[in-house]
This record gives C-alpha cells, sequence and structure tokens, in this order.
C-alpha cells in the first residue's frame, strides 16, 4: 500500500506509508490508550471503593473508534461503518450492592442503552419511547441478551462534497445492522452491500454479500424495517422557543 486516502473535513489529500510508518502510528495509539488507562484506574478506585462505592455505577465507552489506515482510511470516522469506527470499548461496572463480579461479555450493546441503564439503577423506569435497553440485567446475568441486533449510521453524507451538506439525504449515508456474527454495510444510492462474518474475517476484507444470499437478504429487511421506523420529533420548551424566535429562526 503505497497511499491513504483521508477525508477529514471533506478534504482529500494522499499520505505516503510503509509498514513501518503505520507501526509506528499504531504503537502510538497504543501509547494513548494506554496513558489513558492508567490514569482512569484511580479516578475509578475513588468513585467505587468505600462508602461511596455502595451506590456509584460507572459506564466507560467511546463515541466512535479510530481507523489506522483500515480500508485505506487514516484516522478518520463518521462516513464509513467498519469495525474499527463503530467498535468501541464499553465497560459496565455496577454499584457494590448488587455484587456482581467482573466478566468479559459478548452480548450486542449500543451507547443508546446508557440512559436506560442509569434511570433504572436509578429506580426510575426507562421509558417505552427509548430506543435503548437497561443493561442491569445483563451484568446480573438475568438475561443473555438485550438484543439481537445493532444498528448506526454514517454521521457524514459519503462522497458529498462540503458546501451541499444541506442538500444531502439519508440514502447518501452508510448504514449498518450487526446481528454479532454477521455485519450488513449499506450505502443506498451506491447500491452496494457489504456483509461480513466477523468470527472468520475480523478485517472485513472479503464481502460475502454475493456467497451468502439469505444472510444479506436476511439483515437487509432488518435494516429497511429500523429505516422506516417512526419517529416523532419533540418541540422545545416555549422559553427555548422565545430564543430561537428571537433568532429569526422561526416565526
Amino acid at each position: 500500500m503505497e497511499h491513504l486516502l483521508t477525508v477529514w473535513g471533506r478534504g482529500v489529500e494522499r499520505v505516503p506509508t510503509t509498514a513501518a510508518d503505520r507501526q509506528r502510528l499504531v504503537d502510538l495509539y497504543d501509547g494513548e490508550i494506554a496513558y489513558l488507562d492508567h490514569q482512569l484506574g484511580p479516578l475509578l478506585d475513588d468513585l467505587t471503593q468505600g462508602v461511596r462505592g455502595e451506590n456509584t455505577a460507572v459506564i466507560l465507552t467511546a463515541d466512535h473508534g479510530e481507523s489506522l489506515t483500515e480500508h485505506d482510511y487514516l484516522f478518520d470516522h463518521g462516513e464509513f461503518l467498519y469495525q474499527p469506527s463503530v467498535h468501541v470499548p464499553f465497560i459496565l461496572q455496577l454499584p457494590e450492592r448488587d455484587g456482581v463480579p467482573p466478566r468479559s461479555d459478548g452480548a450486542l450493546v449500543q451507547v443508546l442503552d446508557v440512559a436506560p441503564t442509569f434511570l433504572a439503577l436509578a429506580g426510575i423506569t426507562p421509558s417505552s419511547e427509548l430506543d435503548g435497553h437497561d443493561l442491569g440485567p445483563l451484568a446480573r446475568r438475568e438475561a443473555e441478551r438485550v438484543r439481537d441486533t445493532a444498528f448506526a449510521e454514517s454521521c457524514r453524507p459519503w462522497g458529498v462534497e462540503k458546501g451541499f451538506e444541506g442538500v444531502y439525504r439519508n440514502l447518501y449515508k452508510a448504514q449498518l445492522v450487526l446481528d454479532g456474527e454477521h455485519s450488513l454495510i449499506a450505502t443506498p444510492f451506491r447500491r452496494r452491500l457489504e456483509l461480513y462474518g466477523l468470527d472468520e474475517d475480523p478485517g472485513e476484507l472479503e464481502n460475502l454479500a454475493a456467497a451468502r444470499p439469505e444472510v444479506a437478504d436476511r439483515l437487509l429487511d432488518q435494516l429497511e424495517r429500523w429505516r422506516e421506523g417512526e419517529i416523532e420529533l419533540g418541540r422545545p420548551d416555549p422559553a427555548n422557543m422565545k430564543r430561537i424566535e428571537a433568532l429569526g429562526y422561526v416565526e
């Protein structure tokens, strides 16, 4: 690989790289993670030990990952939905009163699950309008999973130049559905499906959409039903509406 394509800020440029260059980037990124891990230790100890720990829950996660030359992207995210971007850490530590020992679980969870989980821990029943799930039952081994599929959508349109963001529609965005074994990525306007078997191909290098049409069709059907889901938009409270009106955005 002689060059990598970077699209940060819509600016396209060529970045020369070698295997040694890539390894240095990976090593630097690993160093950042190790440093953060070292700093988080004392913080979590302070939050969760003693009397404070009896009623303290902690969730550690991230909004996105980072691409380190996978799929020819370098330090970018937002336009694509490969695992380096969407598979992020998710660590849940319940209060000591729950008596839940540490373990690793491969069940599907999403950042959407943070709010319902904290609401339930506070004794508040999460609203049925929330898309997320309470992860307490999963952590306590009262359930094997809280969802069968996870969905994501790119936050930027694929291949749309800066200045045209106001006219693009969702059909320009990549969309993803995961079932734990497979990852299906669809970009509607490109008429392209990408299906990857994550167990045998964690790097998502071999597109199986043609080889496993029954899996692709099943996941695509779930993705289309997710796209068609009803979304009700709320309205700002009266005070915020007055501020918006004062700015001239509404009459």
